[in-house]
């Protein structure tokens, strides 16, 4: 991936889960919780289980269908396949349920 495909992926993830975004500095400044917050381009969802498994429930939560790829990739214990499912969820998710 791109740093430009993970700013674009790291920004539907940031929507999906209504991170607060704080428009005081040049480029926009996201609090997920007290521990995750940072600028766009910092944010960790593609690179740490730890900001992306809550995003990953979120999304099996969100809908109970369309999840085979969430689900596969976190048997597999692999990261980008999470990552990339979790993005593919989303836009799914933005385009046929939420509008």
């Amino acid at each position: 991936m791109t740093q430009e495909e993970i700013i674009i992926g790291n920004k539907l993830i940031l929507e999906f889960i209504g991170a607060e975004k704080s428009e005081r500095h040049v480029t926009p400044f996201y609090k997920i919780n007290e521990k995750q917050f940072g600028y766009d381009f910092q944010l960790g969802f593609h690179s740490s289980w730890d900001w992306l498994i809550p995003v990953a429930k979120k999304c099996i939560d969100a809908y109970h269908d369309n999840r085979q790829d969430i689900f596969e990739a976190l048997h597999k214990c692999d990261m980008k396949k999470l990552y990339k499912a979790v993005i593919e969820f989303i836009t799914w998710y933005n385009k046929e349920i939420k509008n």
